[in-house]
């Protein structure tokens, strides 16, 4: 488990001066207290906490930036959603038979924000589009008086009071938004399609990842070796999103937000089989979905007034 920490830094943005270099988020910044420029005009208080689930192989590590602007008739929240989710791939004989080992992976990574509180909205996120590249660099901008963009890149906020990135890595997968409404959003990182020995494979080939290897007792070797899985596979996934949330002034101190990371997971089969002549051979089988929604779920408790964050449950 890892030690749950408190972030506090305080920024105060002018409207007499524009900003040259907008400040940018640190997953790993210090205790400090930071001014720019004079005025007061806006305030943004941070704060983070780390949870990690051994039974779940999921941390997530949750900054809560709040967003304090006098132009701006709401409340106003950035959640960066980081840490890691486990691909807890696994190989094992299939039903204790000799002839038929199985290769448990994850077709998806599940990561999900949703509140219930009517004084809440959902008002940006990031990534919004399906995104296929490999690389995925995005930048979410506030502007006082409470106008959040997106740019495109980590180099496109030079023109944002306050900005806030995102980056990660998704070889083989890609990313899309499966569910969004004013009160939660959730994403979908699917495996995609694959370059093997044998060519290029869909994510629902059914030989995909089935190995060369009939003779071997060890259910690894029916299955090609770690150099040859994409590290979304191998090890797990590493997100960072983000998602924006307005809250009605004066209406409520506390509400209450979950946010979920997981898996859905694949099983695929390696079958011993024999030709004509007594040569043995590999044979996949695929079951979609076989575990879905494999998630680690945490509530979190936010105050508007104090800025703490409370740990109210977990799966």
């Amino acid at each position: 488990m890892l030690k749950n920490k408190i972030l506090a830094t305080t920024l105060s943005v002018s409207l007499l001066a524009p900003l040259a270099n907008p400040l940018l988020e640190n997953a790993k910044a210090a205790n400090d207290t930071e001014d720019i420029g004079k005025g007061s005009d806006i305030e943004i208080i941070k704060r983070t906490e780390d949870k990690t689930s051994n039974k779940w192989g999921v941390t997530q590590n949750i900054q809560f930036d709040f967003v304090k602007d006098k132009k701006y008739n709401k409340d106003a929240l950035i959640l960066k959603m980081q840490g890691f989710i486990s691909s807890r791939t696994t190989y094992y004989n299939y039903k204790k038979t000799n002839h038929v080992k199985a290769m448990r992976w994850p077709f998806q990574y599940n990561i999900g924000l949703k509140t219930n509180d009517k004084y809440v909205s959902l008002i940006n996120y990031l990534p919004k589009n399906k995104i296929e590249s490999t690389n995925v660099s995005q930048t979410l901008g506030y502007n006082i008086g409470g106008n959040f963009q997106s740019a495109p890149s980590l180099g496109g906020n030079g023109s944002f009071n306050y900005s806030k990135s995102i980056s990660y890595t998704q070889q083989n997968y890609v990313s899309e938004v499966e569910q969004q409404n004013s009160k939660s959003v959730l994403w979908g990182v699917k495996a995609n399609s694959f370059a093997t020995e044998s060519g290029q494979k869909s994510a629902f080939d059914s030989d995909l990842f089935v190995g060369y290897k009939p003779h071997s007792k060890d259910p690894r070797d029916y299955f090609v070796p770690d150099s040859e899985l994409p590290p979304l596979v191998q090890s797990g996934f590493n997100p960072s999103f983000i998602a924006t949330v307005s809250h009605e002034k004066g209406s409520s101190d506390t509400s209450e937000f979950e946010i979920t990371y997981g898996r859905n997971m694949d099983v695929t089969h390696a079958i011993k089989r024999s030709t004509h002549y007594g040569n043995s051979y590999l044979d996949g089988h695929r079951v979609h979905n076989a575990f879905v929604n494999r998630n680690y779920t945490v509530k979190y408790e936010v105050n508007w007034k104090t800025h703490e964050i409370k740990v109210k449950g977990q799966n």
